[in-house]
């Protein structure tokens, strides 16, 4: 406005809007900006155990929004890998802020996970990338970024525990707006290459890997604050190995930290290089895509009676059985498990997972101590069931 006088607009937000257990294909390639979820003015919604397959602009576009939880999902490819919007898998722009994008996998993409236009106060943790690639930009195709800060001023967010190929803070919409913090980060390509028309200055980088041989620690613009990375090895800044903070958001280990590893923090000094991993990458590597650990559901009520299995799968496994922590399932049927739902003796469903495979671990932290219903679907249809109790 001419005066320079501040305006103030109610904003009509929607709220409490969640995606859960739902795979989205994209069939058709378009020249616009047009992504397979858009959260645009939304509040404290969620996306949980989504598979999106196929994008044009965005897998998943969070603008004007505030606390958003995007959890266990597994987005992949892109019709389109060139220059100007195309391929991102989870963008956070236009002043969103106090977002979670956590524990989900990504693969084939151009960028992952990418925050521009004003993103803060935003963290992306313990996520899994693999396997970028752009076009029409005369560079190495697997050198895209996957994890990146793209300017016009995305300020204080935190980016920790994540395991990618290429963190890149770039110039392409200006510079970046201080205190990102680079926490604890693995990248196994390129390394972590900052632009410097403009410099991007004040930001924070501790405890990150880059364990490529020919990866890069390339920094520019000032007053950084550069602590405790091992790059191929070597320490820098030199001498600041005693890197003793674990985490800048969890005080104890998450409840999907890979079972059985001692190490926590998983990435970061004191580790040596590649030494530990994170469950994300653990659940690639098992082609378990999407995890689906729900809070229990008081709406949402089954039937007790299932539909017969074949004789071939009725031999599946419940161990350990009682549990205390968490148990595993096999079963006897070629395909495996398509889902299993934990309830109680009403039929309420506490927990789901979907696709588990065998070296899946089924978490029952914050359960009561008691008697419960497991049961599993078989690719085929037919339904498993078993009593499973749980000690304290």
């Amino acid at each position: 406005q001419p005066d320079k006088l501040p305006r103030l607009k109610k904003i009509q937000m929607v709220e409490q809007a969640g995606i859960e257990n739902l795979r989205i294909e994209r069939l058709d390639a378009t020249t616009e900006k047009n992504s397979n979820v858009l959260f645009h003015y939304t509040a404290n919604c969620w996306v949980r155990c989504v598979e999106s397959a196929l994008c044009n602009y965005a897998h998943l576009e969070v603008a004007r929004s505030t606390n958003l939880e995007i959890t266990g999902s597994y987005l992949h490819d892109a019709h389109d890998y060139g220059a100007g919007g195309k391929a991102y898998g989870v963008m956070l722009h236009y002043s969103t802020g106090e977002c979670l994008v956590e524990n989900n996998i990504f693969e084939h993409l151009r960028h992952a996970m990418i925050l521009q236009a004003g993103a803060n106060g935003n963290v992306v943790a313990y996520n899994y990338s693999v396997d970028p690639f752009w076009t029409q930009i005369g560079l190495p195709p697997d050198s895209a970024g996957d994890l990146v800060l793209h300017g016009n001023f995305p300020y204080a967010n935190l980016l920790e525990g994540n395991i990618v190929q290429n963190i890149v803070v770039d110039d392409s919409h200006g510079s970046q707006g201080p205190f990102n913090t680079l926490f604890r980060n693995r990248a196994e390509k390129y390394g972590i290459l900052f632009s410097n028309v403009p410099p991007s200055d004040r930001q924070n980088l501790l405890g990150n890997e880059v364990t490529a041989t020919f990866g890069l620690f390339a920094l520019y613009g000032q007053d950084h604050f550069v602590y405790g990375n091992n790059v191929r090895g070597i320490t820098m800044p030199a001498g600041t190995e005693d890197l003793n903070i674990q985490s800048l958001y969890f005080d104890d280990p998450p409840s999907y930290f890979p079972e059985g590893q001692e190490a926590w923090p998983p990435l970061g000094l004191p580790n040596q290089l590649n030494e530990f991993t994170i469950q994300s990458q653990i659940r690639f590597a098992e082609e378990q895509f999407i995890e689906c650990l729900y809070e229990p559901d008081t709406t949402t009520v089954v039937g007790l009676v299932p539909t017969p299995a074949s004789e071939e799968s009725m031999n599946w496994k419940v161990f350990p059985n009682p549990v205390i922590r968490s148990f595993q399932v096999q079963t006897g049927a070629p395909n495996g498990l398509d889902l299993l739902q934990l309830t109680d003796l009403r039929g309420q469903t506490l927990r789901q997972w979907a696709r588990p495979g065998p070296h899946t671990q089924m978490n029952v932290k914050g359960l009561k101590p008691g008697i419960y219903l497991l049961r599993g679907q078989l690719r085929e249809g037919s339904w498993l069931s078993e009593k499973l109790i749980v000690l304290p």
